[in-house]
């Protein structure tokens, strides 16, 4: 790998780690709180478990993609990532709603997991 993209690389994937992992780490400091509806708790219990779960899957998707390693968890992988991208595109909605043009920061993990999904398109067609 080239030095160049290296660097791109690292700085891509940070622009995805450091949000989602924030609001996985937030949320449970959110519930301590209390005061939140059944309905809430609920959708940000399953937003902190989607979010580690789209970590692991952009994991898989790194390890494939770039230390040539076997396709593994393939179905998991799927199904974590569009998991997560309900949740987030949900959260960056209502976000939208309330903070306007700045939410579109938000849509910067989207790009992330699109284009690490497209560089590793094989990985999707490989039969496991």
């Amino acid at each position: 790998m080239k030095e160049s993209f290296r660097i791109w690389f690292i700085v891509e994937i940070s622009l995805f780690s450091a949000p989602v992992a924030l609001v996985a780490v937030l949320i449970p400091l959110i519930l301590s709180k209390g005061g939140s509806s059944l309905g809430t708790t609920m959708f940000m219990v399953s937003m902190m478990t989607s979010c580690f779960m789209a970590i692991f899957s952009v994991i898989n998707l790194m390890l494939f993609s770039f230390s040539n390693k076997a396709a593994r968890f393939k179905k998991t992988t799927i199904a974590s990532l569009v998991l997560w991208l309900v949740h987030w595109l949900a959260t960056c909605t209502f976000l939208m709603a309330d903070y306007g043009v700045k939410a579109l920061l938000s849509l910067v993990p989207v790009a992330v997991v699109a284009h690490l999904a497209f560089i590793s398109k094989a990985y999707f067609q490989s039969e496991t």
